[in-house]
């Protein structure tokens, strides 16, 4: 299991974008560099064999409890993955029925590789927090590689530092 990656970036304005990449598991608020800020959460399906019907549940059930406005998931099972993130928000409170929008969820099976995933969520996805939380399931080393190639775009991004990962 690869530890939590801590990616930050300085953008043209001057202000920093924090991306904690985590393997196949959504970290404990008090655990979040932002603490309870807001943050936009990206899922990254690498390998559909890791991620059962119960990791996903659990996942599902997980991010709601961060401060999350955006999930979004991406690869296989992601539909499946986005519709038990909008019921484990109405199960916790978070809104009164699914579609309310507590938090905006999205989800993208055209992203098919690791790139694409990681460009996406360099972007920001459809989401503006300068916090972004990314759970990457996925084989040891397809985690460190997607985390290597979300670091090389945050640095090629226009305005944005090294993308030093610490």
């Amino acid at each position: 299991m690869v530890s939590p990656i801590l990616i930050r970036a300085a953008q043209m304005d001057d202000e920093e974008v924090t991306f904690l990449v985590c393997h196949g598991a959504v970290p404990a608020l008090e655990l979040l560099p932002w603490g309870p800020e807001l943050c936009d959460a990206f899922v990254a399906v690498l390998d559909v064999d890791l991620l059962s019907d119960d990791i996903a549940q659990k996942t599902a059930e997980d991010l709601v409890r961060v401060t999350v406005d955006w999930v979004e998931t991406m690869g296989p099972k992601c539909e499946f993955l986005h519709d038990l993130v909008d019921h484990a928000a109405v199960s916790a409170g978070k809104q009164a029925a699914v579609g309310d929008g507590h938090p905006m969820t999205a989800w993208h099976n055209d992203f098919s590789d690791a790139e694409k995933m990681a460009s996406w969520v360099c972007l920001g996805g459809h989401g503006l927090s300068l916090n972004r939380l990314v759970i990457v399931f996925g084989p040891d080393s397809a985690v460190l590689q997607f985390a290597l190639t979300l670091s090389e775009l945050v640095s090629r991004d226009e305005g944005g530092d090294q993308g030093n990962v610490l």
